[in-house]
């Protein structure tokens, strides 16, 4: 039997009634009202039934069906209602289920179906009581009605689409394929409560297509992201569902953490996106967010990734990511196992960040203790942080610490590299060197190292002084050479430390060449000679040339030591002590002269000295009476001496009478 109802209004206050789904009721908009509406048989029970089958065919694509239902609705009564609806929702599925229409019919059919909208709203523009009974003999079968809003909404008839959903309960739709399309009406329509509802439906629509569908289109938030993970169970992903994961992850605006359930999700369920694409949108927008990126980690440890795939994400770490994060994400490393090679590279890319501190720099040097690092890693990462890092020097210093905790020594290139070219640490490298010289280090390999050092430094003075000293201590030898050069080169204020360095030298086992002392007469700095220097460089096997000889008669102090010290320089001169040429400054004069004659006009030696040095170089054949020349001209010694015997010093005149320079027979 049919039903109809004795009314369309309110008993009480005749005001619109809408139909309560959950009650089963209807309910006067205006006064709350209440009401069962009374049925009585009309004839037209059969009708109804079979259009409520026609749209229960099409709900499940059983078009065939539906067709010959439809012939019993049109043979029963055409211009019925239901019959009217029916033939509209059939003609629409066929339009729009793929391979339901036949080639060509295509543009017939929706002609037909426009000119069947057109006689529905001619017959019913408001919902009529024919047609309200209708759908109550549906008796709330969703399927049908589910039929009816889409084919409503494709019409754009919202007064039958909305009247038809308040009828639809989505939970009893059961047909997959219209479930599909109606979570796809409520999605476009930002109808989220129906679309909750066929979400839940779990056991009648497509997970799969529901789970793209959610993520691609569904709002941002925890509902969300409780559709995802309970409809992914059923969704049946496999590896190459990781493609469209992959798309959502770039695309979509969603936030950070529904990105990372659903990545999470589908990595659990075979569908992990590829490591680039965690780094490019997932890593970078996480933070330190301890949660998610263990979750991400996680999953991703969980993926089996291969090499290729683990080393991009922890060179991605170690160029970027803050300290707090990657202590979180390696320790998730560490926690699944996943065994971990640092490369030099890798290492080096960390520190020479300019976002991290030397302590930050130091945490992840630590960090990575947690796996086996290479003792050759260590050096090579020792070797280009102490050569080429630009860090402030009191984080260079608490990162070089650091560094040289995990190795127990270091090779020689990396040492004597840093030593020999290295002068960005100024006057803290010193400091360097000797954290460096802590650890066990052969000191036979550097036997050249200070030598080196000492010809090549580019070091400021005080530095270089400083590490001379230092190295000079460990035992290591000079060379003879810039030693000497040292000797030269002191001046009064650093002549003491100069022979206590030397002295340690030779102390050490140093051994200069036989001419030391006479590059140190012939060279040293105005002439200014000390007992102490020249006890360090003699030699009794040492051999002089006749320039350092004279040097040090004409301007060597009379110290108490000098008359001592001609007698054994002179011993080691080739040429006789005494007729060597020179060249002095006397009276405004330039005399070119032998060494007797430059020394009796110049000297300042106390008297015994110098006719004790006189006397030794007579002795040697030296004689006094050779030619001069005095600035150009050339002229006997004796002339030179009495045209200017009367500005001639005391111990000048004294000398040339005692040897009878202005006698007549001289």
């Amino acid at each position: 039997m049919a039903s109809n109802y004795k009314s369309l209004k309110c008993n009480c206050c005749a005001g619109s009634l809408e139909y309560d789904k959950q009650k089963k009721v209807w309910v006067c908009q205006y006064c709350g009202n209440e009401m069962r509406r009374e049925e009585e048989y009309d004839g037209l029970y059969t009708i109804k039934n079979v259009v409520k089958q026609t749209l229960v065919d099409i709900a499940y694509g059983r078009l065939d069906s539906a067709e010959k239902n439809l012939s019993e609705c049109e043979k029963i009564d055409s211009s019925y209602i239901g019959t009217l609806i029916a033939r509209l929702c059939f003609k629409m599925f066929t339009l729009t289920t793929p391979g339901a229409c036949a080639p060509g019919a295509a543009k017939s059919l929706i002609g037909q179906l426009k000119r069947g909208y057109d006689e529905l709203k001619e017959r019913d523009q408001a919902i009529s009581t024919e047609e309200e009974a209708l759908y109550e003999a549906f008796e709330e079968n969703g399927d049908a009605f589910a039929v009816l809003v889409l084919v409503f909404d494709s019409l754009g008839d919202v007064v039958h689409r909305d009247f038809v959903e308040n009828l639809l309960d989505a939970s009893t739709v059961y047909s997959p394929s219209l479930n599909e399309s109606l979570l796809n009406y409520a999605m476009n329509n930002r109808k989220m409560e129906m679309a909750d509802i066929v979400l839940a439906n779990i056991d009648n629509i497509d997970c799969k297509k529901a789970f793209f569908l959610v993520i691609n289109q569904y709002e941002d938030g925890e509902k969300k992201r409780e559709h995802i993970s309970r409809i992914i169970t059923n969704a049946g992903l496999v590896p190459d569902d990781r493609h469209e994961i992959e798309q959502y992850l770039q695309t979509s605006g969603d936030s950070i953490r529904t990105k990372v359930c659903v990545y999470d999700e589908a990595g659990a369920k075979g569908a992990s996106a590829s490591i680039e694409y965690v780094i490019q949108y997932l890593l970078a927008y996480i933070d330190d967010d301890a949660e998610l990126l263990k979750k991400v980690i996680g999953r991703f440890c969980d993926s089996k990734p291969n090499d290729t795939e683990l080393y991009l994400l922890i060179h991605h770490i170690m160029a970027g990511h803050n300290c707090k994060s990657a202590s979180i994400e390696l320790e998730t490393m560490a926690q699944r196992g996943m065994f971990i090679v640092f490369s030099a590279a890798d290492i080096d890319t960390m520190l020479n960040r300019k976002d991290l501190s030397g302590e930050e720099k130091v945490n992840f040097l630590k960090m990575i203790k947690k796996w086996n690092v290479s003792d050759k890693t260590y050096d090579n990462v020792i070797g280009r942080y102490l050569s080429g890092n630009t860090d402030d020097i009191d984080d260079r210093i608490h990162v070089i610490q650091e560094l040289l905790l995990s190795v127990k020594t270091l090779s020689t290139n990396t040492v004597t590299d840093y030593i020999l070219k290295c002068s960005i640490d100024g006057e803290r490298k010193p400091e360097i060197i000797k954290l460096i010289f802590e650890l066990d280090l052969n000191l036979s390999f550097y036997r050249e190292l200070l030598s080196n050092y000492m010809k090549n430094s580019s070091d400021i003075p005080s530095v270089r002084e400083e590490i001379i000293t230092f190295l000079t201590d460990l035992g290591l030898q000079g060379d003879p050479e810039t030693i000497i050069g040292m000797a030269c080169d002191a001046s009064e204020e650093n002549m003491q430390e100069t022979i206590e360095y030397i002295q340690r030298m030779t102390n050490n086992g140093l051994r200069f060449r036989n001419d030391a002392l006479s590059v140190y007469l012939e060279k040293a700095r105005e002439h200014h000679y000390h007992s102490q220097m020249i006890k360090v460089l003699y030699s009794p096997a040492g051999r002089l040339s006749a320039e350092a000889v004279a040097n040090y008669v004409l301007f060597g102090k009379d110290d108490g030591t000098k008359v001592q010290n001609v007698r054994a320089f002179s011993s080691q001169c080739s040429v006789p002590f005494g007729t060597s040429e020179c060249r002095v400054k006397h009276l405004g004069h330039t005399i070119t002269c032998n060494l007797i004659q430059g020394y009796i006009l110049t000297t300042e030696d106390s008297e015994t000295t110098a006719i004790d040095i006189v006397n030794m170089m007579k002795d040697a054949g030296a004689r006094l009476n050779p030619m001069i020349r005095a600035d150009e001209a050339d002229m006997k010694f004796k002339k030179y001496a009495v045209d200017n015997k009367e500005a001639l010093g005391m111990l000048t005149r004294k000398l040339c009478e005692d040897n009878k320079v202005f006698s007549f027979l001289f």
